[in-house]
């Protein structure tokens, strides 16, 4: 996990992957279940939530908590939103 820590470090990276988040989010068809996209999202926003919390960036914190709420409002329950409690997104 080190090597990931590493390389989100980079904030040009980060927001890559938030922007890859928001295409899966765009797709995601709502009368489908799309079970691989929805673990592609839940991955991401794990991603995003460990980058925040590890190098204590407040804009990657954001991009976590805006990545939630955006699930959220789709309707896809995060196992990552679960575990980080709901007073964190």
């Amino acid at each position: 996990m080190s090597d990931i820590s590493e390389k989100l470090k980079n904030p040009i990276l980060t927001f890559a992957v938030y922007t890859t988040s928001m295409v899966f989010l765009n797709d995601l068809d709502s009368t489908e279940e799309d079970y691989l996209r929805q673990d592609n999202l839940d991955f991401i926003l794990r991603i995003i939530s460990l980058a925040s919390k590890t190098l204590n960036n407040p804009v990657t914190g954001s991009m976590a908590v805006q990545l939630a709420m955006d699930m959220r409002q789709r309707g896809l329950v995060s196992a990552a939103i679960e575990k980080g409690g709901a007073h964190e997104y």
